[in-house]
């Protein structure tokens, strides 16, 4: 699962917005404004939300602490590891500000490639959905999914899904057997 630490403590998102733009510290020592990448297992993740959880005088639950890291690891999936990201509050939206050369490099999607749904895809019964790119407006494409993906997405949430459907480019990956 890809995180942002700082001295090897877990960053989140901040509890609190303040002016200064900061990260939590997981350990409850104070705040950052700068976070490197890294990768770490998901269940030592998961149980370092619980802890900092349990730690006196922290307001956030384990489920809100896991929400947020959960937001970080799909803001940085393509984030090259040891990229510095920063944190901007601006009423109550918050974004991570991740400079342009950080993102690793990925091969532009065109009309007809095949391409796949990614990890940043909501509902998450799209994840892997394979299908066909109709046409690409902008940051935008639409995408003809395949016949089964389409009934297997359809039988997992009881809807019925369109052939074609809008989605941005950024949860769509060019399937590497297409690549050239």
């Amino acid at each position: 699962m890809k995180v942002l630490t700082h001295d090897g403590v877990l960053l989140t998102l901040p509890y609190v917005l303040d002016p200064e733009d900061a990260f939590q510290r997981l350990d409850g020592l104070g705040t950052v404004t700068v976070g490197i990448v890294g990768e770490l297992d998901e269940r030592a993740v998961r149980q370092k939300a619980h802890e900092a959880a349990a730690i006196e005088g922290n307001y956030e639950s384990a489920r809100d602490i896991n929400k947020s890291l959960d937001f970080i690891s799909r803001a940085v999936s393509d984030v090259i590891e040891g990229a510095e990201i920063r944190v901007e509050c601006r009423g109550s939206k918050i974004r991570l500000v991740v400079p342009p050369e950080a993102r690793a490099e990925r091969p532009p999607i065109e009309a007809e490639d095949r391409v796949a749904f990614n990890g940043r895809v909501r509902p998450k019964t799209m994840l892997n959905a394979h299908g066909t790119v109709e046409s690409v407006t902008g940051r935008k494409a639409t995408v003809k999914l395949d016949a089964g993906d389409r009934r297997r997405i359809t039988e997992a949430t009881g809807k019925d899904y369109p052939e074609s459907t809008t989605a941005p480019l950024d949860i769509l990956d060019k399937l590497e057997s297409e690549q050239n």
